[in-house]
């Protein structure tokens, strides 16, 4: 039988009747000599994710098995932090001496601590994954030492920054800051400025330091966009698709809007009205399992920004063959629901459709016609 990290875990759990060195792990589970090695590894991945621990002398146990939890560390603006643990609906507390070296949203590794405050509590004795490597803050300069104080609240520290590694940031300059070491936490965490944004009050700057400071990426590798290119110029006929091109369909979107991913139609029937709606087939041009789609999955949503906009996609398919824009073939998924004169739902049907959408309105728009009645001639 093949061992697997969820072997060991299984057999720590139910068979171990206590910590045991690696040596006597892999004969207990007859781990043969020429898979000694792959065994060692799995069991390194499994102490590095805090699946398992390692004692002083060297044995390993599970960490509910040795008085420790491991989860994620949530530190509030007042320095107090709460250990989020997915298999446990209540988070331990711990207190701010008890945080070391430990930044908020940092994966981690406790050992209780008993209650305080009639909860219970924790003392984090080792970081298991940093949740951020780079900081944005104000680089500030006193004495024979320089500092940069981080702009997130939740962030206590600020960062000492070596002379030789401040880029020559000037003194009150907005800078993103690369953690390089901190292990002791009786000093300040280390760090090296890798970019500087410029002045806060400078135009942009502000939007610049939110980005940076979420890890929001800013541009799509190479690779991306080639592939967003040449998905763009696929055709969408090779899977049948009811033609609705002559149907009254539109977009309604905040006046600013650059993509339009979803339009609506209505029509009369003799029994009532159909409502159609109909989302753009990003999918047919996001194939599962691409670079696109991984890509995608990373950065998780696009993000909006007063003036500007990161895409979830290249634009080149979020604001084109993907947006269902005025008087362009598209195509799209659509659900049509009929309803009678009362509101009440008589039947549905779902449909891989080519839409053509009649009109790009806003909001304000929409509202203005049914606030006045009047039909402007984008409406009509």
């Amino acid at each position: 039988m093949a061992i697997t990290p969820e072997s060991i875990l299984s057999f720590v759990s139910s068979k171990a009747d206590r910590p045991m060195r690696i040596k006597e792990l892999a004969a207990a589970l007859k781990v043969k000599q020429a898979d000694y090695t792959r065994f060692r590894r799995k069991i390194k991945l499994l102490l590095d994710s805090g699946e398992l621990i390692r004692l002083k002398r060297g044995r390993i146990g599970l960490p509910d098995q040795l008085g420790v939890a491991v989860g994620k560390l949530t530190i509030t603006r007042g320095g107090t932090g709460f250990l989020i643990r997915e298999d446990c609906p209540e988070d331990i507390l711990i207190p701010s001496t008890d945080l070391h070296t430990a930044f908020d949203g940092d994966k981690v590794m406790i050992r209780f601590r008993g209650h305080v405050q009639g909860r219970e509590a924790g003392t984090v004795i080792k970081v298991l994954e940093r949740a951020r490597r780079n900081i944005v803050g104000v680089y500030q300069e006193g004495g024979h030492f320089s500092t940069v104080v981080p702009d997130n609240p939740r962030i206590h520290k600020n960062i000492y920054i070596p002379p030789e590694l401040s880029l020559d940031a000037q003194y009150g300059e907005k800078v993103v800051v690369e953690l390089v070491e901190w292990d002791d936490p009786f000093r300040n965490p280390e760090g090296k400025v890798i970019e500087r944004l410029g002045r806060p009050n400078d135009p942009g700057v502000d939007m610049l330091s939110i980005i940076k400071g979420f890890g929001l990426p800013l541009e799509f590798p190479a690779e991306i966009l080639d592939q967003a290119e040449r998905a763009a110029a696929m055709s969408y006929d090779d899977i049948p698709r009811m033609d609705i091109t002559r149907d009254c369909v539109y977009t309604i979107d905040p006046a600013d809007a650059k993509d339009h991913d979803d339009a609506v139609s209505v029509d009369e029937t003799p029994k009532g009205f159909r409502l159609g709606v109909h989302i753009a087939d990003v999918s047919y041009y996001v194939r599962p399992g691409s670079a696109l789609d991984t890509e995608a999955f990373e950065r998780g949503n696009s993000v909006y920004l007063p003036g500007s906009v990161i895409p979830m996609i290249p634009e080149v398919l979020s604001n084109d063959v993907c947006s269902l824009r005025p008087n362009r073939r598209r195509p799209a998924h659509s659900v049509f629901i009929d309803f009678d004169r009362k509101g009440k739902m008589l039947k549905w049907e779902l449909a891989d459709t080519v839409v053509k959408s009649r009109a790009k309105l806003s909001y304000e728009e929409v509202q203005d016609f049914f606030d006045s009645g009047v039909v402007n001639n984008k409406l009509k």
